[in-house]
């Protein structure tokens, strides 16, 4: 820690690149600082500026910080559509539906995957870690360290940032010479790459509640602007059969709908979820699924939840008549479950994948 007004004893943490630590150290770490590397970059990604301001060689692995620039008019515009402020932060605020939309909404929230091609040698990142810098008075989020990177790197502070620290472990020694100096803990670094992939986004359509087979409903993507038919295949409720430890009790009725669409999305693009979050159980929460929805048809069944919160279930089902049914079931509830509202998701991808070429600096 370094001391910077002893008559008031103020300490900034230092600025220390390690694999595991974080931006800034706090305390004493025993990890060995990485070096500095003379490659940076600047490019445009998914509609925003990026810079690649320091690149670190650890002997764990190599280190890279990338920042994401971001317009401050788009944070105040999420800040002032949802009333966020410090006061009304907390998740328990907004419904899940809400939730999924500021998510989708919110600039600093980007999903990606990156990885690293050294000397042509590509490197799955191990772990990373971001902070959000917004110069919006009452945006959520910002923290100090944030600012200090900001300062750190010189960054330009009407800007908002949203920065990165990804750590990729070097990984196995190449053969040949250059493996034999790997093994003695000399690296040299001809070439340097980021390959980025961008994962799925949830962004949440217009609820709907389905009615008899045969029964019509328009689905607008609000990504895309294009239409799907929903048809109502079945409409019906059901009953899992579960066992739980004893004086345990467990929401075990749902309804399950099955439709088709037209036209047919890209597997994995459009799901249906229940609006509703269920009913809680009331003891513990469940070990095991033994007996799921009963039927000929083959299923898939997973379970998300856990001793909070309410259980969701979502089923896939394949049909050997019908391939392009699909199914979806509603959240649990302890009496049967008459009518759902279901919202639509689309899981659209944040980004096309791209290579960038780091600079070396002379």
């Amino acid at each position: 820690m370094e001391l910077i007004d002893d008559e008031r004893d103020i300490y900034l943490p230092v600025w220390k690149v390690t694999f595991d630590g974080p931006f800034f150290c706090y305390k004493e770490d025993r990890e060995p600082a990485g070096k500095p590397l003379p490659f940076s970059g600047e490019f445009h990604w998914a509609g925003r500026r990026w810079l690649v301001p320091g690149v670190y060689s650890c002997p764990k692995g190599l280190v890279v910080d990338l920042c994401m620039e971001v317009a401050p008019e788009e944070i105040r515009a999420v800040r002032d559509k949802w009333h966020l402020t410090p006061e009304n932060d907390d998740e328990s605020h907004f419904s899940r539906e809400e939730l999924m939309a500021i998510q989708a909404e919110n600039p600093f929230h980007f999903s990606y995957n990156p990885q690293v091609v050294v000397n042509g040698k590509p490197l799955d990142r191990n772990h990373g870690r971001g902070v959000a810098y917004a110069p919006v008075e009452d945006v959520v989020g910002t923290d100090l360290e944030a600012q200090w990177v900001v300062d750190h790197y010189q960054l330009d502070k009407t800007k908002a940032w949203y920065l990165w620290r990804w750590s990729f472990p070097w990984g196995k020694p190449e053969k040949g010479w250059r493996g034999f100096l790997e093994r003695l803990g000399v690296r040299k670094l001809f070439t340097l790459s980021l390959r980025l992939h961008g994962e799925t986004a949830s962004v949440p359509g217009v609820p709907f509640q389905a009615g008899d087979p045969g029964e019509k409903v328009q689905l607008l993507d609000p990504v895309t602007g294009e239409n799907y038919t929903l048809t109502v295949v079945e409409n019906k409720p059901q009953t899992l059969e579960m066992s739980f430890p004893e004086g345990w009790e467990f929401p075990n009725h749902c309804r399950e709908l099955t439709y088709t669409l037209d036209p047919e999305p890209p597997k994995g693009y459009l799901t249906l979820r229940d609006r509703d979050e269920g009913d809680r159980h009331r003891m513990g929460s469940p070990v095991g699924l033994r007996k799921a929805i009963k039927g000929s048809e083959a299923a898939s069944i997973g379970i998300i939840g856990g001793a909070d919160g309410p259980t969701a279930i979502f089923v896939s089902t394949k049909r050997e008549s019908q391939s392009q049914v699909h199914a979806a079931a509603s959240s649990f509830h302890f009496q049967p479950v008459e009518e759902v509202t279901w919202l639509p998701v689309f899981h659209k991808k944040t980004a096309e994948d791209t290579q960038v070429v780091l600079k070396k600096n002379v």
